[in-house]
């Protein structure tokens, strides 16, 4: 039966053989072995040889090409819209009119409706708005009251899904089908519908000119909703590299 190895001594030996890697990679600098650039392990001997019997002035030529190396500057990266991880830019207070809606803008309406800030805005002084959902909290992944919003700029919105609601909420959102509340609708109630989907698999609306605002993955939208959102926040970044490695 051959020998076997006790675990006492596989882990001994495995230290040994990372303890002898560690030091020639440190004496030898094994890194120039991984840099694309690198030279072979045979020429740096001859560089490191060289540079022993060469005149002091070369020596100092030598050590200021090969040693002294400026590092790379590290440049700040530029900072990012509040919605976005890491993000330390939010909205100021808008003047004039609003440029929010397709007839009124002519660029990139997600981030301007994200950006946006009323110049009436007063903070905690501001009067609370109510989204009712008309539907129910399934499938919005949200939960009752304002802690959706605690961390957005305008802050002072709630939600309910109380539909005893409908008479007094600042607004109600439907979400894939319309249903009409059994209540009289207050003059500046908003009504929006949300589609996720295309028309073909959601339902119609039966009820007609009783939708203010839409909400969804269309540009021409009031809200765009879009499954994801790409935004460039370097503007010297406008490509990704991308590399594909094929089996053949």
């Amino acid at each position: 039966m051959p020998p076997r190895l006790s675990a006492r001594k596989f882990v001994l030996a495995f230290l040994v053989v990372i303890g002898v890697t560690v030091l020639v990679g440190t004496k030898y600098n094994l890194s120039h072995l991984v840099n694309k650039s690198a030279q072979p392990l045979v020429q740096v001997f001859k560089n490191e040889l060289g540079a022993q019997t060469q005149r002091p002035e070369e020596q100092e030529e030598f050590l200021d090409n090969n040693i002294f190396e400026e590092p790379e500057k590290t440049v700040k990266p530029p900072e990012r819209p509040w919605f976005l991880p890491d993000g330390t830019i939010y909205p100021t207070k808008s003047k004039g009119p609003p440029r929010l809606f397709p007839d009124q803008a002519d660029g990139d309406r997600i981030y301007d409706q994200l950006m946006y800030m009323p110049d009436d805005y007063q903070g905690y002084d501001s009067p609370e708005k109510t989204i009712l959902l008309y539907n129910g909290f399934s499938g919005w992944g949200q939960k009752k009251g304002s802690a959706a919003f605690h961390e957005c700029p305008i802050s002072r919105c709630t939600l309910t899904a109380d539909r005893s609601r409908a008479s007094d909420a600042d607004a109600i959102l439907f979400k894939d089908r319309v249903v009409q509340p059994p209540v009289d609708r207050p003059m500046k109630q908003v009504w929006i519908l949300y589609h996720l989907e295309c028309p073909y698999h959601t339902q119609s609306v039966k009820i007609p000119d009783s939708i203010n605002w839409t909400s969804t993955y269309r540009r021409d939208s009031d809200i765009v909703a879009p499954y994801e959102y790409w935004m460039y926040y370097d503007p010297e970044c406008k490509a990704l590299c991308c590399y594909y490695y094929f089996l053949l």
